[in-house]
């Protein structure tokens, strides 16, 4: 069956010169995926609002994302409800349902090009390639948030691509199935991400030219048929503002119209001027601009051995392409110069630039712009679709034959090394948010309710929302409550300096109620990517010397006492936060502070031997405090005074130590920290 199919290439691959060429472009497009996107699918976990959506998921079921959703895209909520039963709360799942959607949108936009360019193959294989490794936009790594952005592009793809096929198909039957499939995408993309509608004007330039090239109509009759085939979209589309504009009704200030309408008529010529300048700006960086910058902030992470590795994984899926180019044959120059791949060409490059501007027109309008930053070259996705064209149609244009292959080929380099960048900081910052959640699991049985639970990363790890806090924590400690019962908070200024007002809020965010009491925090902070996690006492802050000067002073509102020692000990979700790390000395340390919380010296002093024994040790010289303070608890002078010798080693730290003890003692807070500060601060010449 598959030969049979692969025989009749000449109708449904006209361009290529027999079953192996095809099987050839087949094999280049799934290395290519698999290089930039298939190899870190099982390294990667949960990101930003992944969170709260498999916590809503988990603790409500899958019918929670209708309500999460209502009020911002309603199609997204029923999406999502039917897509968590299927994949569930495993990362990996997600991240190959992504992979599958990015592998459907390059296949689609190949044969939207082939068919609507059939005269000029290089320009539809180069369009497939450059949309697949487009280096604008990284977010696939967030493959339970960003899969739905792909869906979209594939919906919008889809519409096009049938409503070519219906044009390019006799009428009957056929013809009129295929423009209601066409007609039934166009009506759901937009509800995916609403500034899609920008690529109507995409399919505005793809239209025009697909009924002008085959037709020798004019005047009356080519516009006549022009307004057949678009004005069905164009109600639809039409439908949909309306819809948006006037009917719904959206929480979201960036999705809220009267807010936009609202500024644009108070500050008219300054917004206007903001929309030329901005728009004329994200043509520059979606089209040339994305294939260096996003390369240049990622160039210096990792350490070498990593990057090498990334080169090594470019330079096979550049020498790919090369080898693809000799096999298949590309640099057939009599074709490439033919009247018919001139004529294709011009208008690839009319049809790509039209594809780019208007996709952004929406973005701009709405007070959005194109940053490669993490989330915000999201809105480059929709606009890569005509960047993709267009090069490849200028450089088959103005590029002699024998000089493309070795610019497409840097260009696959230059984005491999690009996503794997991006990808191996988006693998580390999920082993990074990990060994928090595992590590505080080691560290609290459980935390008491309406605890707001503040954590800091190490750079260049950050949060960027509550919400990532308080869905994680609650899916360790409450997975089975209806509500979040620990709020999450960042360590910024302004929530800092709500803990010193010690204030109380509440906030409905997407149906999910939310109770913030700054009167009772528990600050948590990873210093460095070498250190454990430390939880803090607010009445004695026994803070790294690494850690950062805000998160010092939020620590000393820091109530330890929110972890409740006499609990059971809850135990992650291995389905969700991967696989329990190895017990190494962070486990060790946090079993040795859970203990030192309850007094409990004899198991601190069991766990040292056994540390001991495995030659642990840390990386970080606060985290020797639990087993330094068991043996000054115990009197054992000797060991002590080893352990003494390692705090000494960091003057800084012992300082900042002896101030704190010192505080606490004059306080008369506990008999612990008057000993310490007795044994270490007293005798620091010892």
């Amino acid at each position: 069956m598959i030969f049979r199919w692969l025989n009749d290439r000449d109708k449904l691959f006209p361009k290529f010169r027999g079953p192996s060429e095809l099987l050839y472009f087949f094999g280049l497009i799934l290395i290519m995926m698999i290089l930039v996107y298939g190899i870190y699918i099982p390294f990667l976990g949960f990101y930003r609002e992944d969170w709260f959506m498999t916590w809503g998921y988990v603790v409500k079921g899958a019918t929670v994302f209708i309500t999460m959703y209502g009020k911002e895209r309603p199609l997204m909520g029923y999406l999502y409800s039917a897509l968590y039963p299927l994949l569930g709360s495993a990362p990996w799942a997600w991240a190959v349902y992504a992979f599958i959607l990015r592998l459907a949108c390059t296949l689609s936009l190949f044969e939207l090009v082939k068919r609507l360019l059939p005269g000029s193959r290089w320009i539809a294989i180069v369009s497939a390639i450059l949309f697949l490794i487009y280096p604008g936009f990284l977010e696939q790594t967030q493959p339970n948030t960003f899969q739905m952005h792909l869906l979209g592009i594939f919906l919008a793809l889809l519409s096009m691509l049938f409503m070519i096929l219906a044009i390019q198909t006799a009428s009957g039957t056929r013809g009129y199935v295929l423009r209601f499939i066409s007609l039934v995408s166009t009506a759901l993309y937009p509800f995916t991400m609403e500034y899609y509608i920008g690529l109507e004007g995409l399919r505005l330039a793809i239209l025009w030219f697909a009924l002008k090239r085959p037709y020798s109509l004019s005047g009356r009759k080519s516009i006549g048929r022009f307004l057949r085939e678009w004005l069905p979209h164009v109600v639809v589309i039409a439908s949909f503002v309306y819809w948006r504009v006037f009917l719904f009704e959206s929480d979201r200030p960036t999705l809220n119209t009267e807010r936009l309408i609202g500024v644009y008529s108070s500050q008219t010529l300054l917004t206007l001027l903001r929309f030329l300048v901005e728009l004329g700006r994200d043509i520059v960086e979606v089209t040339f601009m994305a294939w260096g910058v996003p390369l240049y902030n990622h160039w210096y992470y990792g350490d070498y051995k990593f990057f090498l590795l990334g080169a090594l994984l470019s330079l096979i899926g550049g020498g790919t392409f090369l080898g693809f180019w000799h096999l298949a044959n590309l640099k057939d120059e009599k074709s490439d110069n033919s009247t018919q791949s001139v004529k294709e060409m011009k208008a690839g490059l009319a049809i790509g630039l039209i594809g780019i501007i208007s996709a952004l027109i929406p973005v701009v309008a709405t007070l959005q712009e194109v940053r490669f930053a993490i989330r915000d070259d999201r809105y480059s996705l929709p606009a890569s679709l005509g960047v993709a064209i267009f090069l490849a149609s200028l450089l088959g244009f103005s590029v002699q034959s024998q000089f493309r292959k070795w610019i497409v080929g840097a260009l696959i380099f230059a984005s491999i090394l690009t996503h794997y960048q991006s990808s191996r900081y988006m693998i580390d910052f999920w082993n990074v948010q990990r060994q928090v959640w595992w590590q505080l699991s080691w560290r609290a049985p459980t935390i008491k309710r309406n605890t707001l639970l503040m954590v800091n990363l190490p750079f260049p790890f950050y949060l960027i929302e509550g919400y990532e806090i308080w869905g994680a924590s609650n899916l360790v400690f409450y997975p089975d409550q209806a509500r979040p019962r620990i709020n999450g908070e960042l360590i910024q200024h302004d929530p800092v300096n709500q803990l010193a007002w010690r204030g109380k809020n509440t906030r409905l965010y997407r149906g999910i109620y939310l109770f913030r009491d700054f009167n009772n925090p528990l600050v948590v902070s990873m210093p460095t990517v070498d250190s454990c996690v430390h939880v803090f006492d607010g009445t004695r802050v026994e803070a790294s010397t690494l850690e950062e000067p805000l998160v010092r002073l939020a620590a000393t509102y820091s109530k330890i006492d929110r972890i409740l020692i006499n609990e059971p000990f809850s135990r992650p979700d291995q389905r969700i936060f991967g696989n329990e790390p190895p017990h190494s000395w962070c486990y060790y340390y946090q079993k040795a502070s859970y203990y030192r919380q309850k007094g409990d010296w004899d198991s601190i002093i069991s766990l040292y031997h056994t540390v001991e024994k495995q030659k642990l040790i840390p990386r970080d010289s606060v985290e020797w405090l639990p087993f330094y303070a068991a043996f000054v608890m115990q009197d054992d002078e000797q060991k002590a005074d080893e352990i003494a010798a390692q705090l000494r080693s960091n003057p800084s730290l012992v300082a900042s130590l002896c101030n704190e003890w010192n505080k606490a003692k004059a306080s008369l807070v506990g008999e612990e920290n008057a000993r310490l500060s007795s044994h270490l601060c007293n005798s620091a010449g010892k």
